[in-house]
């Protein structure tokens, strides 16, 4: 999966599996759903997004930002260091930059992996869509890797319902089944209530997730994002603000559901503006 840590706990995903990602505004989820379908394309396997909030154009660029970086990039003066994906959205960056960001474009457009970034769609235009497509990676001698979903909350419904509630909860509870008939697993972005902001520990729980019961229900895998500096960085503390600045690659990504292995919390390193998420290095690893 691109994650070590993920990996020791799962196995890595298996076919026909359903994970759910879920997260408060800026934890990370879109950095994610794009870092780790990234990794199983890297490895061969096809990958089919469906971004229903973001165009392609900011999918694309914040892949390359991703291929692109370098944790352990020293940069010299007037290099400008890792690209940003919003600098690549508005053109700006050094030539050292743009080296970095070419060498990575032509990275993913060699990868097997496919952006779909039209709204309204149904679970049933998904399914339908990913078949197609699963077909296409079997003529071309490719494995099905995963089926990209970010994320449930703008999945049409195929039925009205009393409350969009409960039009996606049809559409959760449909998961399981979708990733059997396409023949690939399913990896879904699920949106974190305001419960957490209530909270003196904001750490998100399964109880949390909008859509909850359904979701419990179905997934193989539950991730929960949390980071501490986005929160710090808002206090009227300055102890709390500088410890902000210290912790800003620190990431939990917290597993209240896995059929495959333990349920824990795990860390990880994170950099928003470069849309990366990378393995603590083994000399700063700690206990979950």
């Amino acid at each position: 999966m691109g994650l070590d840590c993920l990996d020791r706990i799962t196995g890595g995903i298996q076919q026909d599996a359903v994970w759910i990602v879920g997260g408060r505004t800026s934890m990370g989820k879109s950095i994610f759903q794009t870092v780790i379908p990234q990794a199983i394309a890297e490895q061969a396997k096809g990958v089919l997004m469906f971004s229903l909030e973001m165009p392609r154009r900011e999918v694309q660029a914040r892949l390359i930002a991703s291929i692109a970086y370098d944790p352990n990039l020293t940069p010299y003066e007037g290099d400008g260091g890792n690209v940003e994906f919003a600098d690549l959205l508005r053109g700006h960056g050094t030539r050292q930059q743009r080296d970095r960001a070419d060498s990575a474009a032509r990275k993913l457009a060699s990868l097997p992996m496919s952006v779909v970034d039209r709204g309204g769609l149904s679970l049933d235009d998904i399914i339908n869509q990913s078949r197609r497509q699963v077909r296409a990676w079997e003529k071309a001698g490719v494995e099905p890797g995963a089926i990209v979903i970010d994320h449930l909350g703008l999945v049409s419904s195929r039925t009205q319902r009393d409350s969009k509630a409960a039009e996606v909860a049809d559409t959760v509870d449909r998961l399981k089944a979708a990733a059997k008939q396409i023949g690939a697993p399913i990896i879904a972005a699920a949106q974190i209530n305001r419960g957490p902001e209530s909270r003196n520990d904001k750490r998100p729980t399964m109880g949390d997730l909008n859509w909850s019961g359904s979701i419990e229900q179905i997934a193989d895998l539950v991730c929960l994002m949390y980071r501490d500096a986005y929160y710090l960085q808002r206090s009227p503390s300055q102890e709390d603000r500088d410890r902000a600045f210290i912790d800003k690659f620190e990431l939990e990504l917290i597993v209240p559901k896995n059929r495959s292995g333990p349920t824990c919390t795990l860390h990880a390193k994170i950099d928003t503006a470069c849309n990366a998420i990378w393995d603590v290095p083994e000399n700063q690893r700690r206990a979950a």
